[in-house]
């Protein structure tokens, strides 16, 4: 799910455990996180987040050292859309990212790590016409490769 980005498996978790419940525990743990509709569903309803709660959210998940936290590296680190943060950085760098998209929208999370150093980014991107998209990817890449200079 995390390596494919596969909405239907996110979508089968979110019903089997609820997703007001999954909601709730969210908004206690993480200012700034609403989940209000499945991924991919149409709905007035959106799903909101900023990039310093999803930033919490992601180094919480990787900070730790124990068996799920390696199942959630490998999984990023195996994350199959690499055209973004991850796209030109320093080959020195092992990467684990996770992308989003929407129409009108472009979205990365990533953590940088190299022998001595840990960089983690977050960009997360609107923009109103399709032909705004390569000026949005380029700068994301260009992010990732600056960061890991």
């Amino acid at each position: 799910m995390l390596s494919l980005s596969d909405n239907s498996a996110t979508n089968a978790l979110l019903s089997y455990y609820h997703l007001d419940t999954i909601n709730s525990f969210l908004q206690q743990n993480f200012q700034n996180i609403s989940l209000n509709r499945f991924l991919m569903e149409k709905s007035t309803k959106e799903n909101t987040c900023t990039a310093n709660s999803i930033m919490n959210v992601f180094q919480r998940l990787l900070n730790d050292n124990n068996e799920v936290n390696q199942i959630i590296l490998n999984s990023l680190k195996h994350q199959t859309v690499r055209n973004k943060l991850v796209a030109y950085s320093n080959p020195k760098f092992e990467t684990f990212n996770k992308t989003g998209e929407l129409l009108h929208e472009q979205h990365d999370i990533a953590r940088f790590k190299s022998q001595n150093e840990v960089i983690d980014c977050c960009v997360l991107t609107n923009y109103q016409n399709q032909e705004d998209y390569e000026g949005i990817l380029n700068m994301i890449q260009n992010i990732g490769k600056i960061l890991t200079q």
